[in-house]
């Protein structure tokens, strides 16, 4: 069946499915010795986790948005390159941890959900790293917001009791996502 010199491809062959089949047996084995733990979860415990399955996927939804977020910023354009799949990637992964609670395996759940907090805490640093390398490009100036985009700052105002009317009224609006510390930083300048 085998060509070769001789018989060795054929004895070949035969080891590794031998091997193949001795894996199966030692991988069926340890499943066998280890104990499934939904079999000894309390009524209580049970309840915790099905608790937990919103939670989950309210932290999904809460990813789905965050990519979205990424992908499209104040200006319809990507915030960060790569950001927005790499939280649907975690999302995904959110998702494997909400389908584990469903089937109360805590294991699988609890590992998956390390997975996305850690994958998470290094988007983060990845963010934070970003955003100080933009600053120190930037000069750190108080006219560039943190997306490194310039901020028009107006020269015009009728007076001083107009621009502090003005001012009021525009701090009570909401300052465009990605903007709110620049819009902070520029009401204070005015009102100094």
């Amino acid at each position: 069946m085998f060509p070769g010199r001789g018989t060795q491809a054929a004895a070949a062959a035969r080891q590794a499915a031998d091997a193949t089949r001795a894996a199966h047996e030692l991988r069926s084995a340890i499943d066998h010795a280890i104990p499934d733990l939904r079999r000894h979860l309390s009524p209580e415990s049970r309840q915790v986790l099905h608790g937990d399955v919103d939670r989950q996927g309210r932290a999904a939804a809460s990813a789905s948005g965050l990519a979205d977020r990424f992908e499209n910023g104040p200006d319809g354009e990507a915030l960060v390159p790569d950001a927005a799949e790499t939280v649907r990637h975690i999302r995904r992964i959110m998702d494997e941890a909400g389908s584990a609670l469903e089937g109360e395996d805590s294991v699988s759940a609890a590992d998956a959900q390390s997975d996305a907090a850690r994958r998470l805490a290094e988007l983060r640093e990845q963010l934070e790293q970003d955003a100080q390398q933009r600053r120190s490009d930037s000069g750190g100036g108080a006219s560039m917001t943190e997306l490194g985009r310039p901020v028009e700052i107006p020269e015009d105002h009728e007076g001083p009791m107009e621009l502090r009317r003005r001012v009021l009224d525009a701090m009570s609006e909401t300052a465009p996502s990605g903007y709110a510390e620049s819009v902070r930083r520029y009401y204070e300048g005015l009102l100094r």
